[in-house]
C-alpha cells in the first residue's frame, strides 16, 4: 500500500533544502524491506509512505519523488538504507545522487553532551521517536535534525568548519556535503594549505607538536577520522564521548587522539609533553601535591609511587605492591584522571570491596573532582540508572565495579559504548590461591579483558596490592601472561609501616569486653583527635561489643554485612565525620576506611591471616602520624579462625553436585523445550533452584552461605571450562503495548489519580519499550534503570500497565502439579491450608496477649504434638517450620517491609517468634493468600491437557491470566486486596509448601544465573580441576597457623613478631617455614592448635584408641569393640572431638545416640570440657527422643507418661518417615533430607544394648538398605558383644555381631582395661573362658581376650 502527498505537520520555517529525506523499515531476519517512506525537503507536504505490496513499483514512485532533489538526505543513510536500495532495485536512479547522512554529521554539529535531543549517540545514534517504529516520522525527524545541525554548525567557529569542508570532501566531492558546506561558508572548498594551517590552529597548545606535525603531513588520508578527533578535541575535558558507532567504524579517530596528547615525544621545546607527561606535574594538577611520598622508594632511591605512576602513564602494564596507607590508589587515580582528561577513555578498577569504593569516590569528591563513581550494590536504582546514565555520556572517567558486575548486561552494553583506556585491579592478590581472600570471580576478570580487547591491544593493565608475598606475586604475573598474554612489571615496596606500633595483649573471653574499654581508655583520651577501629570476627560481636562500648559512654556504633544499605552508609559516614569516636565492624569493612586519623585499631579476635591483619591493621596512621595496632589472643580464638574457613569451603563432590544439577535442569530444559529469556541454549536458575536439583544431597547446606556457596561453585566450573556464565537477562517486547505513542500513553495515565514520581517511571517504561528493537527488546534490567523503580515495583507497573490498557503482561508461567494421584496438589492444599490455619489458632491461643514486637518461644515438637492430638494426623516439626517460614514473609517484600512474624532459631527443636502484626492482621493475611492460593491452584489445574494424570504434569499460562483468574474471584475482589504482591506470595506459598513446583515465571526479577553448559557431558569436575582450590585451601590452614606463630612470637618479644613479618612478605615460601616454622609439617596441616591436637589425640597413650580417633578415610563405618573399662565411649567423645575440631565436620552434621538419658548427658559432659563451645551444635540424644523429634511426637498432652508400647509405636513411625512409606522415591528422598538435616556422622554407644525396633531406626538413619552410597550416612558403633543386661527388653548382641554385614565395616578392637586390677582382670578371663567354645566361639574367644587385658599404662586410669 502506498500513500502520497500527507500534509506533514513538521514546522520547518525559512529551512527547505532541495531533497530527499528516506527511512526504511527492514525485517532483521529476511533483510527484505518491509516498509519504507520519504518527504521533500523543499516540499514539506510531499510524502510517499509505503506499508505493504508490490514493492518494486512503489520503489518507482520514490524514484519520481526524487527527481528534481539535490541530494538524499537520511539517518545511517550511508551504511542502511542505501545498501538495501541498491539490492531491492539496482537501477533506481536516485542512487547516483549526492548523500547528506545526518549520522555522520552530528558528532560535528553536537560534540558535547547531552547531543542533539533526538540523537542518542551513546546508545547506537539512532533517532529517538515518541512512537512505535514509524518510517514517515524518521523521515521527518531526519529533516528537523538536519536543520539544528545546519543551525549549529553555522554557529561554530569558522576555522574549524573550513577543515570539516576540506576533511569531509576529501575522498569524494559526490558526497554531498561539499555544497552543504559551501551553503553554510559561501566560499568554496579550501586548498590544503588552508585546510592544514586551520587544523593547525584549532590544535595549538592541546596536543603534542611532534605528533601534529605527522599527521598533518598525512592528513589528506585520513579524512572523516581526523574530522571527529577534532570534534571530539574541540570539547576536550569537559563532559564528551565519541559515539561509540564512530570508533568502530572510524577506529581511526581514537587511535589519532592517543597519538595526539596521549604519546610523549622526547622534544624538549614541546610545552604539551613536558607539562602533561610529566607525573609531578600531574600529581600536582589533581591533588595539589608537590611531591610523591618518600618512602617506600625503589631501587634508585626514587619514591615507589611515582616511578609506578610514571609507567602507568606511559601505558605500562604493572603490579605494584606498596603497604597500606602508603598511597597506593594514587596510583591508579592519576594517570586515569590524566588519561581522561586527555583523550576521554575510561578506567576501570575491580575491587572486592562496598566501602572501599564508596571511600574512594568520596575522596575524589572532597577534591571537586567528580568524574569517578562506583557502581555496588548499595545504590538505589535511581542512583544506579545516574551512574550508567553519566558513563554512557562520557562524564565518568573512573568507575569503580566489583568483578561480579562484569558479567551484568547493562553494565557491558554501556562499557561496549566506551573506550577502555585501563584496567586496574585493586586487591590483586584476590586473583592468587595463594592469597588470604582468593576470589575466583577474579579470575574472570582476565578473560574479560581478553574478550573486551578483541584483536585490539591490550590497554595497561595496573595490579595494585598492600600484601603479596613471593608466591601470590608470582601467580599474578603467570596469570596474566598465561591468560591475558601479557608481562606485568613489578614495583614490589614490602609491607612495613614505621609509624605504627604493633603489640599483642592475653586475654580471655571473660575479660575481652572490659580490656577493650581500657585500651580505648588509654590510648584515645578525650583531648586526642581521631578515631578507633575495633575489629571482629562476628557480626553477633560487632553488636555486642557496640552496645557495650555505648553503655561505657563511647560514641560508637556497629557495621556489617547484614546491616541495611542506607545504615551502612551513614555509619561509615558518620565515622569518617568524627561523629562517632568508635566504630565495632567485621573484617570486610575495615579494609575500606580510609579515615586519616584512625590512632587505635584495636583486634577483638584473631585474624585468618598476617596479610588480613595488616590489611586491617593498616588503617591506622594514613596520615603519616604514630598510631597503634592491639592484638587482643585467646586460644579459643585460633580455633574459630580454623571453624570459619572451613565452612566457607567447597569441596569436589560438592562442585560436581552442583555441575550435576545444572545438567539435571538442562535435561528437564530441553524435554519441555522452554525457552526462558534467553537463547535456547542458555539455563537461566537461580542458586535454590540449583540445589533443589541436588538429588543426592551431595552439596551441604547452610542457608546463610547457601547463594555465595553455590555461586562460588559456578564459577569453579566455569574456570574448568565445563561452563559460561552472565547475570539473567530476561527481555519485555515491544509486542506486549497496546498503544502506539507516548502521548496516547500519556493521555491514559492522565485520566487516572496516580502520584506523579509513578506516572513518571510507567512513562518511562512506555518510552524505552517504544524505543525498543523489535527483535531484540529491553531487558527488565534496563526498565529498572529507565524508570528509577525497584525490582518489587517494577513488577507491580506490568499489572498497572495492563489495568490502564496499555500494556499486556504475557509473562510466561510454568508448574508442576500432582494429578489423579493419592497426594494430589488438591489435597496437599487442603492439609497445608487447614494445618496452617491450627497453626495460627494454636499460637494465638498459647499466647493471647503477645503484641507487636513481643516474642515467645515455640517448641515445636510440642506444638507438633497438640495439632496430632487435634487430629492433623500429617503435621511434621518440618511442616510447621515451612509454615511459619511463609507466614514470616508475608507482607515482607524487596522494599524493606516486614513480615507477618519474625524467626530466630534458639536450638534444633524450638524458635523465638516476635510478633510483627497484632494477631487478627496475621490471620486475616494468611487466610487472604491461602484463598489466592486456592484460586490460582484451580486456574493451574484448567491449564492442563484433559485426562492428565500423574506426578509432575507441566501447566502453562501466563502472569496476566493469573491476576484475571483472582479479579474473576467475587470474594477476593470484594476485599479490594488484588495486588502483585498477593499474587507472588500466593504462588510462592504454594511452591513452599510442595502442593506445586514453579518451573519458571516470577523469574523476570529473581538474581538467577545464566549458564551455557559445554555439550560434552561425559567431563566430570576432576582432581586436576580442584587442585587450585585445595592448594588455596591448605594455605589458608597454614596462614592460621603463622598467625598464631606471630601471637607466640609477640608475646614474648615484639621485634620478633616484626621480624617474622618482614620474612613473610620477602622470603620465598619454603625459606620461611625453615627459619621460622621448622620440622612442622604435619601440625602446619592440621585444621587445629597444638594443644588441641594433644588433647583429642596425643591424650590417649593406646595406639589403637589413637588410630581410631584420628582415622581420616573419608566415608566409612566404624565398629569399636571393647570390654568394660577399655575407654570406648571415651574413644566415641574424642572422635566426635576430632571431626568437629581436626576434620572441621559442622557440628550440627553430628548426631551422637546414647542408650538412657544420663549416658547422654555424660557424653555431652566431656564433649563440652573437651572442645567447649564447639560442641554446642552436636545432637547428643537417645534414639527415643531422637525418635519422637523426628516424628513431632511430645509427651507433654500424656497424663500418666508413656510406656513401651508408646515408644515402639514412636519409633516405628520414624523409620517409616526415613524409609518414605508409601511416597514416590523422589518425594521420600526429599523428606528424608528434611528429617535427618544435614547429619553426616552418627556416633552410637553402647550398641549392644539396642533392641529390634531401635535397629530399624538405626538402619533408617544410616541408610543401609539404600541402593545409592551417596545417600548413607557413616555409622560409628561402639559396644561390647560379651555383655548383654537388657536382653529382657528385646536388646540382642547379634545385632552387633550383624555389624560388620550391614555396614561393610571391619572391626577394632580395644583390648586394655583401665578400670580394673590384675587381680580381677585375671579372675574376669578364667569366668568367660568357657564361652570361647559357644555358638559364637571366634568372635567370643576374640571377646574374652579383648576385655581381660590389664592396661600398662601408667598413672591415673580414665573412665570409659
Amino acid at each position: 500500500m502506498v500513500q502520497r502527498k500527507r500534509q506533514l505537520t513538521l514546522p520547518m520555517s525559512s529551512f527547505a533544502p532541495r531533497c530527499l529525506s528516506i527511512d526504511l523499515e527492514v525485517g532483521l531476519r529476511d533483510g527484505r524491506i518491509h516498509r519504507f517512506a520519504a518527504v521533500r525537503g523543499d516540499q514539506p507536504e510531499t510524502s510517499l509512505r509505503f506499508r505493504q505490496g508490490n514493492l518494486l513499483a512503489a520503489l518507482e514512485q520514490l524514484d519520481a519523488l526524487a527527481e528534481g532533489a539535490s541530494f538524499l538526505l537520511g539517518h545511517n543513510l550511508i551504511a542502511f538504507d542505501l545498501p538495501h536500495l541498491a539490492a531491492a532495485k539496482p537501477d533506481l536512479r536516485l542512487l547516483q545522487l549526492p548523500v547528506v547522512d545526518t549520522l555522520w554529521l552530528n558528532p560535528l554539529a553536537f560534540p558535547r553532551n547531552p547531543y542533539h535531543h533526538l540523537v542518542k549517540h551513546y546508545q547506537d545514534g539512532q533517532l529517538q521517536r515518541g512512537r512505535l517504529n514509524d518510517p514517515l516520522l524518521d523521515a521527518q525527524l531526519t529533516l528537523e535534525v538536519f536543520r539544528d545541525q545546519h543551525t549549529a554548525l553555522a554557529e561554530a567557529s569558522p576555522s574549524r568548519v573550513l577543515a570539516w569542508h576540506w576533511l569531509t570532501t576529501v575522498p569524494s566531492r559526490k558526497s554531498g556535503l561539499d555544497r552543504f558546506f559551501m551553503s553554510l561558508r559561501h566560499k568554496a572548498r579550501p586548498s590544503d594549505d588552508e585546510a592544514l594551517a586551520a587544523i593547525r590552529q584549532q590544535l595549538a597548545g592541546q596536543v603534542c607538536e611532534t605528533q601534529l606535525g605527522d599527521v598533518l603531513a598525512d592528513a589528506a588520508s585520513q579524512g572523516w577520522a581526523l574530522a571527529y578527533a577534532l570534534a571530539w578535541l574541540s570539547v576536550a575535558g569537559g563532559n564528551s564521548v565519541m559515539p561509540p558507532w564512530v570508533r568502530h567504524q572510524f577506529p581511526q579517530a581514537g587511535m589519532l587522539i592517543k597519538r595526539l596528547r596521549d604519546t610523549a615525544c622526547v622534544d624538549p621545546a614541546c610545552q604539551w609533553c613536558r607539562e602533561r607527561h610529566d607525573a609531578r606535574k600531574e600529581l600536582a594538577r589533581w591533588f595539589g601535591f608537590a611531591e610523591f611520598r618518600a618512602e617506600p622508594a625503589d631501587d634508585e632511591g626514587r619514591p615507589l609511587q611515582q616511578s609506578i605512576v610514571e609507567a602507568a602513564i606511559r601505558g605500562e602494564h604493572v603490579l605494584g605492591i606498596l603497604p597500606t596507607g602508603t598511597g597506593k590508589s594514587l596510583c591508579y587515580q592519576i594517570p586515569a584522571l590524566s588519561r581522561f582528561d586527555k583523550t576521554g577513555a575510561l578506567t576501570v578498577v575491580i575491587s572486592p570491596l562496598v566501602a572501599l569504593m564508596a571511600d574512594q569516590v568520596a575522596g575524589l569528591e572532597a577534591r571537586n573532582i567528580r568524574s569517578c563513581a562506583a557502581l555496588n550494590g548499595l545504590l538505589s536504582m535511581p542512583e544506579r540508572a545516574d551512574v550508567l546514565d553519566r558513563l554512557r555520556l562520557g562524564d565518568l572517567g573512573i568507575l569503580i565495579v566489583s568483578p561480579e558486575q562484569l558479567r551484568n548486561h547493562t553494565l557491558r552494553k554501556v562499557l561496549a559504548q566506551r573506550e577502555i583506556g585501563a584496567w586496574v585491579l585493586d586487591e590483586a592478590h584476590c586473583l592468587s590461591k595463594w592469597g588470604q581472600d582468593f576470589r575466583p570471580d577474579y579470575r574472570y576478570v582476565g578473560r574479560f579483558i581478553r574478550e573486551k580487547a578483541g584483536n585490539q591491544p591490550i590497554p595497561p593493565v595496573l595490579c595494585l596490592t598492600a600484601t603479596a608475598k613471593p608466591a601470590v606475586m608470582a601467580d599474578i604475573l603467570d596469570h596474566f601472561r598465561d591468560k591475558v598474554g601479557i608481562e606485568l612489571r613489578c614495583f614490589n615496596g614490602g609491607a612495613s609501616r614505621a609509624n605504627l606500633d604493633f603489640c599483642v595483649v592475653p586475654t580471655s573471653p571473660a575479660e575481652k569486653f572490659s580490656h577493650i574499654h581500657q585500651i580505648l581508655e588509654a590510648d584515645l583520651p578525650p583531648e586526642l583527635p581521631g578515631g578507633a577501629i575495633v575489629y571482629c570476627a562476628t557480626r553477633r560481636q560487632t553488636e555486642e561489643i557496640s552496645r557495650f562500648l555505648q553503655q561505657k559512654g563511647w560514641a560508637v556504633d556497629h557495621y556489617h554485612a547484614r546491616l541495611p544499605p542506607e545504615t551502612k552508609k551513614n555509619t561509615q559516614k558518620a565515622f569518617i565525620e568524627g561523629d562517632l569516636r568508635v566504630i565495632v565492624a567485621t573484617n570486610a569493612f575495615g579494609m575500606g576506611i580510609d579515615k586519616p586519623d584512625v590512632r587505635l585499631v584495636i583486634h577483638a579476635d584473631i585474624p585468618g591471616s598476617l596479610e588480613n591483619y595488616l590489611q586491617e591493621a593498616g588503617r591506622a596512621g594514613r596520615d603519616n602520624q604514630s598510631a597503634r595496632c592491639v592484638l587482643l589472643y585467646t586460644v579459643e580464638d585460633v580455633e574459630r579462625q580454623f571453624g570459619m574457613s572451613a565452612r566457607s569451603r567447597l569441596s569436589r563432590k560438592e562442585i560436581q553436585a552442583i555441575l550435576h544439577s545444572l545438567r539435571n535442569l538442562e535435561r528437564k530444559k530441553r524435554r519441555e523445550g522452554g525457552k526462558e529469556g534467553g537463547k535456547s541454549s542458555d539455563l537461566i536458575a537461580t542458586a535454590g533452584e540449583i540445589l533443589a536439583e541436588d538429588e543426592d544431597g551431595a552439596f551441604e547446606r547452610d542457608s546463610a552461605t547457601d547463594d555465595t556457596r553455590v555461586r562460588t561453585a559456578v564459577s569453579w566450573l566455569e574456570e574448568a571450562a565445563l561452563l559460561t556464565r552472565e547475570e539473567n537477562r530476561v527481555q519485555v517486547f515491544p509486542s506486549s503495548l497496546r498503544v502506539a505513542s507516548l502521548d496516547e500513553a500519556r493521555k491514559k495515565i492522565e485520566r487516572r489519580v496516580i502520584a506523579p514520581e509513578y506516572r513518571k517511571g510507567l512513562l518511562a517504561i512506555v518510552g524505552a519499550l517504544i524505543g525498543a528493537p523489535v527483535d531484540e527488546g529491553i531487558s527488565t534490567d534496563e526498565l529498572m534503570l529507565v524508570s528509577g523503580l525497584s525490582p518489587e515495583k517494577v513488577r507491580a507497573a506490568f499489572y498497572d500497565l495492563e489495568a490502564l490498557g496499555l500494556a499486556s503482561n504475557d509473562t510466561a508461567l510454568t508448574a508442576y502439579l500432582h494429578v489423579g494421584v493419592e497426594r494430589s496438589s488438591k489435597k496437599r492444599f487442603a492439609q497445608a491450608a487447614a494445618l496452617e490455619s491450627a497453626l495460627i489458632g494454636l499460637l494465638r491461643e498459647q499466647h493471647p496477649d503477645l503484641g507487636r514486637g513481643e516474642s515467645s518461644i515455640l517448641h515445636l515438637r510440642h506444638a507438633n504434638q497438640h495439632l496430632k492430638d487435634a487430629g492433623h494426623a500429617d503435621a511434621l516439626p518440618e511442616r510447621l517450620r515451612q509454615l511459619l517460614s511463609s507466614l514470616a514473609a508475608d507482607g515482607r517484600d524487596e522494599e524493606g517491609g516486614q513480615g507477618s512474624l519474625k524467626l530466630r532459631r534458639v536450638d534444633v527443636e524450638s524458635l523465638r517468634v516476635e510478633l510483627q502484626r497484632d494477631w487478627s492482621a496475621v490471620e486475616i493475611t494468611a487466610r487472604r493468600r491461602r484463598a489466592a492460593a486456592g484460586c490460582l491452584l484451580d486456574h493451574l489445574l484448567a491449564c492442563l491437557p484433559a485426562g492428565a494424570r500423574g506426578n509432575d504434569q507441566l501447566a502453562e499460562t501466563t502472569l496476566g491470566k493469573l491476576l484475571a483468574a483472582l479479579e474473576a474471584d467475587l470474594l477476593l475482589k470484594a476485599e479490594r486486596t488484588i495486588t502483585p504482591k498477593l499474587l507472588d506470595r500466593a504462588l510462592l506459598w504454594l511452591h513452599e509448601q510442595e502442593i506445586i513446583r514453579l518451573n519458571k515465571g516470577l523469574a523476570v526479577f529473581r538474581p538467577a544465573m545464566t549458564i551455557r553448559l559445554e555439550p560434552d557431558w561425559k567431563r566430570k569436575f576432576m582432581p586436576g580441576d580442584f587442585a587450585p582450590l585445595q592448594l588455596h585451601y591448605d594455605e589458608q590452614v597454614v596462614q592460621i597457623h603463622v598467625m598464631a606463630e606471630y601471637v607466640q612470637r609477640g608475646l614474648e618479644a615484639m621485634a620478633e613478631a616484626l621480624h617474622l613479618t618482614i620474612d613473610y612478605f620477602s622470603l620465598q615460601r619454603d625459606e620461611f617455614m625453615r627459619r621460622w616454622l621448622p620440622d612442622r609439617g604435619k601440625e602446619l596441616a592440621r585444621q587445629t592448635t597444638p594443644q588441641s591436637w594433644h588433647d583429642i589425640v596425643e591424650v590417649l597413650n593406646n595406639r589403637q584408641q589413637r588410630e581410631i580417633v584420628a582415622d581420616e578415610r573419608e566415608s566409612t563405618n566404624v565398629l569399636v569393640l571393647a570390654g568394660p573399662g577399655s575407654g570406648k565411649t571415651r574413644v566415641l567423645v574424642h572422635r566426635i572431638a576430632y571431626l568437629i575440631r581436626v576434620r572441621r565436620e559442622n557440628p550440627h552434621g553430628i548426631l551422637a545416640l546414647a542408650y538412657n538419658r544420663h549416658a547422654a548427658v555424660q557424653i555431652r559432659q566431656r564433649l563440652g570440657e573437651l572442645i567447649g563451645d564447639d560442641a554446642r551444635g552436636v545432637a547428643v540424644l537417645t534414639l527415643h527422643a531422637l525418635a519422637m523429634r523426628l516424628v513431632g511426637a511430645s509427651l507433654v498432652t500424656q497424663n500418666g507418661g508413656a510406656d513401651g508400647d508408646l515408644f515402639k509405636e514412636i519409633i516405628d513411625q520414624a523409620v517409616n518417615l526415613l524409609k518414605g512409606k508409601d511416597l514416590p522415591p523422589e518425594e521420600a528422598d526429599q523428606q528424608r533430607e528434611r528429617l535427618l538435616a544435614g547429619f553426616r556422622w552418627i556416633l552410637v554407644d553402647e550398641y549392644q544394648d539396642i533392641a529390634p525396633e531401635q535397629y530399624e531406626l538405626i538402619s533408617a538413619l544410616a541408610g543401609r538398605t539404600r541402593p545409592d552410597e551417596d545417600g548413607r550416612i557413616n555409622l560409628f558403633a561402639v559396644g561390647d558383644d560379651d555383655q548383654n543386661i537388657y536382653a529382657f527388653k528385646g536388646a540382642s548382641v547379634e545385632f552387633i555381631r550383624r555389624f560388620e554385614a550391614d555396614y561393610a565395616a571391619k572391626p577394632s578392637f580395644l583390648t586394655d582395661n583401665y578400670r580394673s586390677t590384675a587381680n580381677i582382670i585375671e579372675a574376669a578371663n578364667r569366668l568367660i573362658a568357657p564361652a570361647a567354645n559357644g555358638p559364637a566361639s571366634t568372635r567370643s574367644a576374640a571377646g574374652a581376650c579383648r576385655s581381660c587385658r590389664p592396661a600398662t599404662t601408667s598413672g591415673p586410669r580414665p573412665l570409659p
